[in-house]
Protein backbone atom coordinates (compact mmCIF):
# COMPACT_ATOMS: atom_id res chain seq x y z
CA UNK A 1 0.00 0.00 0.00
CA UNK A 2 1.21 3.14 -1.00
CA UNK A 3 1.93 6.03 1.89
CA UNK A 4 0.25 9.69 0.88
CA UNK A 5 2.88 12.80 1.34
CA UNK A 6 0.25 14.78 2.01
CA UNK A 7 -0.50 12.81 4.96
CA UNK A 8 3.24 13.09 6.48
CA UNK A 9 2.85 16.71 5.90
CA UNK A 10 -0.07 17.08 7.75
CA UNK A 11 1.27 14.98 10.88
CA UNK A 12 4.77 17.29 11.12
CA UNK A 13 2.51 20.49 10.68
CA UNK A 14 0.70 19.08 13.62
CA UNK A 15 3.47 18.40 15.94
CA UNK A 16 3.54 20.41 19.33
CA UNK A 17 6.64 20.74 21.09
CA UNK A 18 6.34 20.48 24.48
CA UNK A 19 7.48 23.51 26.84
CA UNK A 20 9.41 22.23 29.42
CA UNK A 21 9.07 23.58 33.16
CA UNK A 22 11.68 25.78 34.09
CA UNK A 23 12.68 26.34 37.86
CA UNK A 24 11.56 29.45 39.59
CA UNK A 25 14.44 31.77 41.46
CA UNK A 26 14.25 32.69 45.49
CA UNK A 27 13.76 36.27 43.59
CA UNK A 28 10.87 35.50 41.98
CA UNK A 29 9.45 33.71 45.06
CA UNK A 30 9.74 36.50 46.99
CA UNK A 31 8.39 38.60 44.42
CA UNK A 32 5.38 36.70 44.42
CA UNK A 33 4.71 36.44 48.18
CA UNK A 34 5.13 40.31 48.53
CA UNK A 35 2.63 40.69 45.85
CA UNK A 36 0.19 38.33 47.59
CA UNK A 37 0.52 39.75 51.28
CA UNK A 38 -0.27 43.54 49.11
CA UNK A 39 -3.23 41.62 48.01
CA UNK A 40 -4.70 40.55 51.50
CA UNK A 41 -3.31 43.12 53.45
CA UNK A 42 -0.19 43.55 55.62
CA UNK A 43 -0.81 42.79 58.76
CA UNK A 44 1.66 44.98 61.38
CA UNK A 45 3.05 43.48 64.49
CA UNK A 46 0.95 43.51 67.60
CA UNK A 47 3.65 45.51 69.19
CA UNK A 48 4.13 48.18 66.56
CA UNK A 49 0.72 48.43 66.20
CA UNK A 50 0.09 48.93 70.02
CA UNK A 51 2.48 51.81 70.17
CA UNK A 52 0.68 53.45 67.13
CA UNK A 53 -2.44 53.39 68.52
CA UNK A 54 -1.32 54.74 72.02
CA UNK A 55 0.98 57.58 70.23
CA UNK A 56 -2.35 58.67 68.17
CA UNK A 57 -4.91 58.19 71.78
CA UNK A 58 -2.21 60.44 73.70
CA UNK A 59 -1.42 63.27 70.77
CA UNK A 60 -5.93 63.57 70.39
CA UNK A 61 -7.90 65.88 72.51
CA UNK A 62 -10.15 64.70 74.64
CA UNK A 63 -13.59 65.63 72.58
CA UNK A 64 -16.26 67.66 73.79
CA UNK A 65 -18.63 65.42 73.30
CA UNK A 66 -16.81 63.18 76.01
CA UNK A 67 -19.32 62.60 79.46
CA UNK A 68 -16.54 63.24 81.59
CA UNK A 69 -14.89 66.09 79.68
CA UNK A 70 -18.76 67.81 79.92
CA UNK A 71 -18.74 66.72 83.75
CA UNK A 72 -15.40 68.89 83.85
CA UNK A 73 -16.46 71.23 82.38
CA UNK A 74 -20.03 71.99 84.36
CA UNK A 75 -17.43 72.28 87.27
CA UNK A 76 -15.83 75.15 86.32
CA UNK A 77 -13.10 73.65 84.20
CA UNK A 78 -11.81 75.47 80.99
CA UNK A 79 -10.30 73.87 77.99
CA UNK A 80 -6.44 74.34 78.09
CA UNK A 81 -6.03 74.89 81.99
CA UNK A 82 -4.27 72.24 84.18
CA UNK A 83 -6.22 70.71 86.88
CA UNK A 84 -6.27 71.86 90.78
CA UNK A 85 -5.48 75.02 92.29
CA UNK A 86 -1.74 75.05 91.88
CA UNK A 87 -0.89 77.85 88.84
CA UNK A 88 2.14 75.67 87.71
CA UNK A 89 -0.46 72.24 87.66
CA UNK A 90 0.32 69.98 84.38
CA UNK A 91 -1.97 70.97 80.94
CA UNK A 92 -0.50 67.81 78.28
CA UNK A 93 -0.29 64.02 79.36
CA UNK A 94 2.14 62.61 81.20
CA UNK A 95 4.22 60.69 78.86
CA UNK A 96 4.95 56.84 79.15
CA UNK A 97 7.85 55.10 78.44
CA UNK A 98 6.62 51.60 77.34
CA UNK A 99 9.46 48.63 78.00
CA UNK A 100 9.84 45.84 75.11
CA UNK A 101 8.00 43.18 74.86
CA UNK A 102 11.04 40.88 75.30
CA UNK A 103 11.67 43.02 78.67
CA UNK A 104 10.11 40.96 81.57
CA UNK A 105 11.82 41.79 84.27
CA UNK A 106 9.19 44.06 85.62
CA UNK A 107 9.72 47.66 86.95
CA UNK A 108 10.78 46.18 90.65
CA UNK A 109 13.93 44.75 89.03
CA UNK A 110 14.84 47.45 87.12
CA UNK A 111 14.91 49.49 89.67
CA UNK A 112 17.31 46.69 91.27
CA UNK A 113 19.47 47.52 88.17
CA UNK A 114 19.33 51.30 88.69
CA UNK A 115 20.01 50.96 92.56
CA UNK A 116 23.04 48.55 91.43
CA UNK A 117 24.82 50.41 89.57
CA UNK A 118 24.62 53.52 91.45
CA UNK A 119 26.57 51.49 93.93
CA UNK A 120 29.06 50.02 91.90
CA UNK A 121 29.55 53.54 90.48
CA UNK A 122 30.00 55.01 94.03
CA UNK A 123 32.32 52.03 95.03
CA UNK A 124 34.18 53.11 91.75
CA UNK A 125 34.85 56.92 93.34
CA UNK A 126 35.86 55.66 96.55
CA UNK A 127 38.23 53.76 94.80
CA UNK A 128 39.30 56.46 93.11
CA UNK A 129 39.86 58.56 95.55
CA UNK A 130 41.36 56.41 98.19
CA UNK A 131 43.87 55.36 95.33
CA UNK A 132 44.50 59.20 94.86
CA UNK A 133 44.95 59.28 98.86
CA UNK A 134 46.98 56.83 98.60
CA UNK A 135 49.38 57.63 96.15
CA UNK A 136 49.38 61.44 97.53
CA UNK A 137 50.70 59.86 100.60
CA UNK A 138 53.58 57.63 99.29
CA UNK A 139 54.88 60.90 97.31
CA UNK A 140 54.54 63.17 100.62
CA UNK A 141 56.80 60.07 102.70
CA UNK A 142 59.19 59.85 99.42
CA UNK A 143 59.77 63.58 99.82
CA UNK A 144 59.94 63.95 103.43
CA UNK A 145 62.71 60.91 102.83
CA UNK A 146 64.64 63.24 100.61
CA UNK A 147 64.54 66.31 102.58
CA UNK A 148 66.17 64.32 105.39
CA UNK A 149 69.04 62.99 103.28
CA UNK A 150 69.32 66.45 102.35
CA UNK A 151 69.02 67.47 105.80
CA UNK A 152 71.65 65.32 107.12
CA UNK A 153 74.35 66.31 104.24
CA UNK A 154 73.91 69.70 105.15
CA UNK A 155 74.26 69.67 108.81
CA UNK A 156 77.44 67.60 108.48
CA UNK A 157 79.01 70.27 105.69
CA UNK A 158 77.63 73.23 108.02
CA UNK A 159 79.84 71.68 110.78
CA UNK A 160 82.59 70.96 108.96
CA UNK A 161 83.20 74.30 107.31
CA UNK A 162 82.69 76.20 110.84
CA UNK A 163 85.22 74.39 112.57
CA UNK A 164 87.45 75.27 109.01
CA UNK A 165 86.58 78.66 110.43
CA UNK A 166 86.77 78.58 114.21
CA UNK A 167 83.06 78.26 115.07
CA UNK A 168 82.99 75.51 117.94
CA UNK A 169 79.37 75.12 118.25
CA UNK A 170 76.24 75.87 116.05
CA UNK A 171 72.44 74.09 116.55
CA UNK A 172 72.46 73.66 112.62
CA UNK A 173 75.33 70.58 113.57
CA UNK A 174 74.16 67.32 113.55
CA UNK A 175 72.42 66.64 116.93
CA UNK A 176 74.58 63.67 117.56
CA UNK A 177 77.99 65.69 117.05
CA UNK A 178 77.05 69.10 118.51
CA UNK A 179 78.93 69.91 121.88
CA UNK A 180 77.09 69.67 125.25
CA UNK A 181 77.51 73.21 127.39
CA UNK A 182 79.00 72.86 130.85
CA UNK A 183 78.64 74.25 133.37
CA UNK A 184 81.72 74.87 136.45
CA UNK A 185 80.49 73.64 139.74
CA UNK A 186 83.30 74.01 142.14
CA UNK A 187 87.50 73.90 141.62
CA UNK A 188 87.37 70.31 139.44
CA UNK A 189 84.07 69.08 139.28
CA UNK A 190 82.04 70.15 136.32
CA UNK A 191 78.76 68.56 134.94
CA UNK A 192 77.11 68.44 131.26
CA UNK A 193 73.71 70.67 131.35
CA UNK A 194 71.08 68.85 129.99
CA UNK A 195 69.06 70.10 127.09
CA UNK A 196 65.40 70.62 128.66
CA UNK A 197 62.95 67.73 127.72
CA UNK A 198 60.43 70.19 126.03
CA UNK A 199 61.87 72.08 123.42
CA UNK A 200 61.29 75.57 122.70
CA UNK A 201 58.52 76.34 119.74
CA UNK A 202 60.89 78.72 118.58
CA UNK A 203 64.20 76.15 118.18
CA UNK A 204 65.59 75.29 115.47
CA UNK A 205 64.98 71.40 116.03
CA UNK A 206 61.12 72.26 116.56
CA UNK A 207 61.15 73.07 112.77
CA UNK A 208 59.61 70.85 110.28
CA UNK A 209 62.18 68.59 108.05
CA UNK A 210 61.73 70.55 104.93
CA UNK A 211 61.70 74.47 106.87
CA UNK A 212 65.19 73.19 108.38
CA UNK A 213 66.56 72.09 105.00
CA UNK A 214 65.76 75.81 103.83
CA UNK A 215 67.27 77.49 107.12
CA UNK A 216 70.78 75.81 106.97
CA UNK A 217 70.95 75.75 103.40
CA UNK A 218 70.45 79.55 103.19
CA UNK A 219 72.97 79.58 106.16
CA UNK A 220 75.61 77.70 103.53
CA UNK A 221 74.76 79.70 100.88
CA UNK A 222 75.02 83.03 102.49
CA UNK A 223 78.35 82.98 104.71
CA UNK A 224 80.13 79.93 102.68
CA UNK A 225 78.74 80.45 99.29
CA UNK A 226 78.16 76.57 99.29
CA UNK A 227 75.77 74.75 97.18
CA UNK A 228 74.77 71.42 98.05
CA UNK A 229 73.43 70.05 94.95
CA UNK A 230 75.75 71.79 92.79
CA UNK A 231 78.66 69.94 95.31
CA UNK A 232 80.88 72.99 95.25
CA UNK A 233 81.93 76.29 96.90
CA UNK A 234 81.88 79.11 94.90
CA UNK A 235 84.52 82.18 95.08
CA UNK A 236 81.51 84.63 95.75
CA UNK A 237 78.16 85.98 95.98
CA UNK A 238 78.10 86.95 92.58
CA UNK A 239 79.57 83.82 91.36
CA UNK A 240 77.41 81.57 92.98
CA UNK A 241 74.31 83.64 91.64
CA UNK A 242 75.72 83.61 87.83
CA UNK A 243 76.22 79.53 88.21
CA UNK A 244 74.06 77.80 90.33
CA UNK A 245 70.69 77.40 88.80
CA UNK A 246 68.93 77.99 92.30
CA UNK A 247 68.71 77.67 95.68
CA UNK A 248 66.60 74.40 95.87
CA UNK A 249 66.48 71.31 94.84
CA UNK A 250 64.43 71.18 91.90
CA UNK A 251 66.29 73.80 89.99
CA UNK A 252 69.09 71.14 89.82
CA UNK A 253 66.89 68.24 88.33
CA UNK A 254 66.18 70.30 85.20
Amino acid sequence: MKRDHSDDEDDYMNFVVEEQPTEVSYQQKRIKQLNQQQQKGYNKPKELQRREDLDVALSTEISSENKGFQMLQKMGYKKGQGLGNTKDAITEPIQITLSSAKDKSGIGNREYKFETVKEKNLKEAKFKDGTKTFLNDRQKLYKEKIHEADLKKLRLSCMTMDEQNAITSNEFWPTDLQKKPVRTLGQYNTEIVEEDEEKDEESFESKPVDEKVEIVNSYLREKYFYCLWCGCVYKDEADLERNCPGDEREDHDE
